[in-house]
């Protein structure tokens, strides 16, 4: 058996220190999702396995906010089991005309540490798939993983870490466990399909027709797991999700300092000046509807890496990159798995150029924290604000409130991305010749050993 060496320790230094900040900062920030899956919560506790026939009513549900219930089951039985333990309280206070939404701090820790476990498991996933120390500090001690799972609170990091125990189950061969894990994570948040599709499509060219099968009927028990209690007490209320659809149409991103997209972010921006007459601009709403042509374009240099590729992790990785590349809707929250996805491709990437661009997208995503006034979330939604906690946050801040710098933000981030998915498809290229290149010579020194025979 190992032993514990120099690394493992320092491994649970990081681990410690990870989890000591974001111990301090959880009690005392809360984002305004974790305030609306309280009443998500308690719309559980009224109506059960009923909820998605309520997926849209904010109004007759009394939410503090008006967006509707847009995800898979798995939180809402997270959330409803939470609140049988912690009460999802939360006060709306109405001063004339506006009003303040406070929530309990007890929610709100409740809430975060689960969030914050998954970060955890995360974090050994990554060091126990990669034993690099670095690798797992670029996601457990990114600010931007931090400010998600403790400051502002939401939930992509449960389904980063099913999805990467998903993909270490099957390049274990475990076709049939690994879809079942799949499909869970694709139940906790749709935004896993890019990675999934990915996966799917390497099993198709590298395995045999019987492990494709067998992998698909664990993926979708794992989705019939998740809505069985749905589907055996309440299937009428499935309906429920298209009354939600209305907020996954492509639209302009207002504000756009929450936009990550560098097409939608400008797009909005021109959309405003030509709004506002500040100049004449143009209606360009067709750039945003259109997103996925922005997919189509990728997606050759795309099937080309994946023709080479391997290595399941950089596969997946690729495939979610393509997804935040292009998707006109990305949220902040949807960088963490992009993170996890890097932390572990970087550790495994021979190409220094690809390598370079991996650890340039993970350190350009964590600066937006620093630019962003992250002090808001301490007082915003926080009846007693930790006073101190939230001026050193302010301090660390630049506190940027315009969006034209969120809009050149967003754009080079997409650029970025862009970057990374080109690069990887020329280094793939580069690989598959040099491949060729030595098949030929040996297949040619072979074939000259057997005529001088």
């Amino acid at each position: 058996m190992r032993g514990v060496d120099f690394k493992d320790l320092l491994f649970i230094a990081v681990l410690a220190v990870g989890l000591l900040i974001r111990l301090v900062l959880a009690p005392y920030s809360s984002g305004s999702d974790v305030v609306q899956f309280a009443g998500f919560a308690k719309t559980f506790h009224r109506h059960g396995f009923c909820f998605y026939r309520y997926a849209s009513a904010h109004s007759s549900e009394s939410w503090p906010f008006n967006w509707p219930y847009l995800y898979g089951p798995v939180l809402m039985y997270l959330l409803g089991a939470l609140a049988h333990i912690v009460p999802p309280i939360y006060d709306i206070l109405w001063q004339g005309d506006s009003y303040s939404i406070y929530v309990s701090t007890n929610w709100v820790f409740a809430l975060k540490f689960i969030y914050i476990l998954f970060d955890v498991a995360i974090t050994i996933a990554i060091y126990l798939i990669t034993r690099s120390v670095y690798a797992s500090t670029i996601f457990y001690l990114n600010p931007a993983t931090i400010y998600i799972s403790s400051i502002y609170g939401m939930f992509d990091q449960m389904a980063a870490a099913v999805i990467i125990i998903g993909i270490y189950m099957l390049s274990r061969k475990r076709f049939w466990l690994s879809g079942i894990v799949l499909g869970i994570s694709l139940m906790i948040k749709q935004t896993m399909l890019f990675p999934i599709v990915g996966l799917g499509i390497s099993l198709l060219l590298r395995n045999k027709a019987k492990n494709l099968f067998i992998a698909i009927t664990g993926f979708t028990m794992g989705i019939l797991a998740m809505l069985a209690p749905i589907l055996l007490f309440c299937p009428s209320s499935l309906q429920g999700i298209f009354g939600t659809l209305y907020m996954v149409k492509p639209r302009y991103a207002e504000p756009i300092m929450y936009n990550f997209n560098g097409v939608t972010g400008i797009a909005t921006l021109i959309h405003r000046f030509n709004t506002c007459g500040e100049f004449c601009g143009y209606e360009i709403l067709w750039s945003i509807e259109h997103w996925y042509l922005f997919t189509a374009i990728l997606s050759p240099f795309v099937a080309v890496s994946t023709l080479v590729i391997r290595d399941l992790y950089k596969l997946s990785t690729l495939y979610y990159i393509l997804f935040t590349a292009t998707y006109w809707g990305v949220n902040y929250q949807y960088l963490v798995p992009e993170i996890a996805f890097i932390a572990i491709a970087s550790a495994y990437e021979k190409d220094r150029w690809l390598k370079a661009l991996y650890i340039a997208a993970s350190i350009y995503i964590a600066l937006w924290v620093f630019i962003y006034p992250a002090e808001w979330w301490f007082r915003a939604h926080i009846h007693n604000p930790n006073a101190a906690l939230a001026e050193i946050m302010g301090r660390a801040s630049l506190n940027v409130y315009c969006d034209n710098i969120y809009a050149i933000y967003s754009l080079i981030l997409t650029q970025l991305h862009y970057a990374i998915i080109l690069r990887t498809s020329i280094h793939s290229i580069t690989n598959a010749r040099l491949c060729f290149s030595k098949l030929i010579r040996f297949s040619a020194s072979k074939f000259s050993a057997t005529v001088i025979e």
